[in-house]
């Protein structure tokens, strides 16, 4: 009954995951895969803070602990936990929010190579959803610290029509991206 945006798939045990955007109820909805890409179950609903819509989060695994990352308006959250498949298994980051800057603060894809986190950062600008991305290194992460380097832009010019970027998601030989443009008038 309600939106559900920014499907994000991970793998916990032998199991596939997917968390997704479902702001309008004020939640982060986690799936569990049931043997097809068509067969999900909702497992459970992680409503962070009450009164507050979550955007675009991210769920993976990096040194001891899964990690869960999503934004509030212009702010950035981060919890952590041992096991990503149980609601009340979240704790909050000690130094939530991590980010108050709308620059960097939301989330556009995560992008794990070679030992390296990337967390893609997604900026609008006026009246242009998606005015850039941003590839932040994440340099270090733990229960009492969060660092993030910029590595570089990109911006929605691969057409003309092209006018905003949202995402940019890479995982073995395959990168994904989408693209928005104007109607032409």
């Amino acid at each position: 009954n309600f939106h559900l945006s920014f499907p994000y798939t991970f793998n916990y045990k032998k199991d596939t995951f997917m968390s997704v955007e479902s702001g309008e109820d004020e939640s982060i909805s986690v799936y569990k895969c049931k043997g097809s890409p068509l067969l999900w179950d909702c497992i459970y609903r992680f409503r962070p803070f009450p009164n507050h819509q979550p955007a675009d989060p991210l769920i993976w695994f990096q040194g001891e602990y899964w990690w869960l990352c999503f934004s509030i308006k212009n702010e950035m959250y981060l919890f952590y936990s041992l096991r990503p498949d149980v609601k009340d298994s979240w704790n909050a980051h000690n130094k939530n929010p991590i980010t108050k800057d709308e620059e960097y603060s939301r989330n556009g894809g995560l992008i794990i190579k070679d030992s390296i986190t990337y967390r893609v950062a997604q900026s609008s600008g006026f009246n242009n959803y998606g005015k850039r991305i941003s590839l932040m290194e994440i340099k270090s992460i733990s229960k009492d610290d969060y660092r993030e380097e910029k590595v570089g832009n990109f911006f929605p010019r691969i057409k003309s029509s092209y006018n905003g970027i949202h995402t940019l998601f890479h995982k073995g030989n395959i990168t994904v991206f989408d693209t928005w443009n104007y109607d032409k008038i």
